[in-house]
């Protein structure tokens, strides 16, 4: 398959783990002593609560395994051409064009049909024989070097969402599969994207609920060969005489903008703030005004006149 559809390592082939380790940089008996004890370099991350309401709890790591992260992303993952239909977790392009979810939202921006995906517990679901598969056959690897990587980059038979290289390998579990999806839709002039864990194809060609039902299929079938299955309550079809949504993103009406309830909950969180801040401690009242901030500057991006409103209203 030609190179725009598969993603290409660029790492050179490692046929020995303490080659491995001076790949890196690391110390062989550090990288070894980690490798063996992952629980003790296993950190808690930060709990997070997500829009439908339920916590998803991330994962962190001691430093010397963030370090050692760092370097499989510097030395590997970073190295590898992943194609342009893959979003989220990436560099920009070579031609400095974004990976973001704005740019994936802007992919599929004015065609007649959305179709949208998501895969269920995307993150725990990609397990270790996936992970170890990605590096002793995506990348040339022999299987002890393969072995030694899955120690450090998985945890619990999990993808450890919150480990630096779980972004990148997370963009390679349908390295040997992805390709051929997306071949049999560029067929039927469907476009196709991928944010992580979130599907988006787009065209503007009349389909048929059978059509609808063949695409969702392959999309199934694909993440069941890995191991993985599409949550059935996110999987959605929308027409552009509706508001059409990628990302969280509203693409229709020939602009990108952020949803009415989003900019509701801002207005209202700056309203709250303003009446509430003279009671709050200094500190406090500091880490309130920079996450508020934070949210103005994201709306700035699509909304600029509502947010320099708002940015008056915080700084009174």
């Amino acid at each position: 398959m030609t190179k725009d559809f598969q993603p290409q390592p660029n790492a050179p082939s490692i046929s020995r783990p303490e080659s491995l380790a001076k790949f890196l940089g690391i110390d062989w008996t550090l990288l070894q002593d980690v490798s063996k004890n992952i629980d003790l370099n296993w950190r808690k991350g930060k709990t997070e609560k997500k829009s439908d309401g339920s916590i998803r709890l991330t994962h962190s790591g001691s430093p010397v395994l963030k370090k050692i992260h760092k370097s499989i992303n510097r030395k590997i993952l970073s190295t590898v051409y992943y194609p342009n239909y893959l979003y989220g977790g990436l560099k920009n392009n070579s031609n400095g064009t974004n990976r973001n979810h704005i740019a994936n939202a802007k992919l599929h921006q004015g065609k007649r049909l959305i179709i949208s995906a998501d895969i269920a517990g995307f993150f725990p679901s990609v397990n270790e024989l996936t992970i170890r598969n990605i590096w002793q056959y995506f990348f040339p690897f022999a299987p002890d070097v393969a072995t030694l990587l899955t120690r450090l980059t998985s945890y619990q038979d999990e993808l450890p969402q919150g480990w630096g290289n779980s972004p990148y390998l997370a963009q390679l579990v349908f390295w040997n599969t992805e390709h051929l999806l997306l071949k049999k839709l560029h067929q039927q002039n469907v476009g196709y994207s991928r944010y992580i864990d979130d599907f988006t194809l787009s065209t503007n060609q009349t389909l048929t609920k059978e059509n609808l039902t063949q695409l969702f299929r392959g999309l199934a079938v694909m993440c069941l060969q890995k191991g993985t299955k599409l949550k059935g309550k996110k999987c959605k079809v929308e027409s552009r005489i509706r508001h059409q949504t990628v990302n969280k993103l509203i693409i229709s009406g020939g602009k990108i903008s952020l949803p009415k309830i989003y900019r509701n909950n801002l207005r209202a969180r700056v309203h709250q703030f303003y009446l509430k801040k003279s009671k709050m401690i200094p500190i406090e009242c500091s880490s309130q005004k920079r996450s508020i901030q934070g949210q103005i500057n994201y709306l700035k991006k699509f909304h600029p006149y509502q947010a320099s409103q708002l940015e008056i209203m915080l700084s009174q």
